[in-house]
């Protein structure tokens, strides 16, 4: 369900941004290029972020503070590793798909649950031509 509700927010954030042209824009020219920025994000990034901020994050903090207080470190925490992206943007999302991420894993506790959910809402902030925000070509 948040996944659905995110695609609307999120074609309206990238039309507010960029305009209606840039809807659906990717941040790679071809299809094997972007087949392999989602092959890459989802083996690797969304797997890598998904054990650190989920799996370590909840196991080592959990005895320290109280569940509301992590899941909002969680998202503080998760956001700021963002700005590596140097966009707002990209910060102010990562902080709110965070949030419910962060929520889904202390109810469920189900790493490959919030890996899952990680992956659809990455792939939404892609295909919806917000990509741009959370990708840095080599190139």
């Amino acid at each position: 369900a948040w996944i659905t509700a995110s695609v609307p927010v999120l074609a309206a954030t990238v039309t507010a941004l960029h305009g209606l042209a840039s809807l659906g824009s990717l941040p790679t020219s071809s299809a094997e290029s972007l087949l392999l920025l989602l092959l890459f994000y989802a083996s690797v990034s969304v797997t890598s972020q998904e054990f650190l901020y989920s799996s370590f994050f909840f196991w080592r903090y959990r005895p320290l503070f109280s569940p509301g207080f992590l899941v909002g470190l969680n998202a503080l925490v998760f956001a700021g590793a963002h700005l590596v992206y140097h966009s707002w943007v990209c910060v102010l999302l990562a902080l709110a798909g965070r949030v419910i991420m962060a929520r889904i894993y202390k109810r469920h506790g189900s790493f490959w649950g919030v890996w899952t959910v990680h992956l659809l809402f990455g792939v939404a902030v892609f295909l919806v031509g917000l990509g741009r925000y959370f990708y840095r070509s080599a190139g």
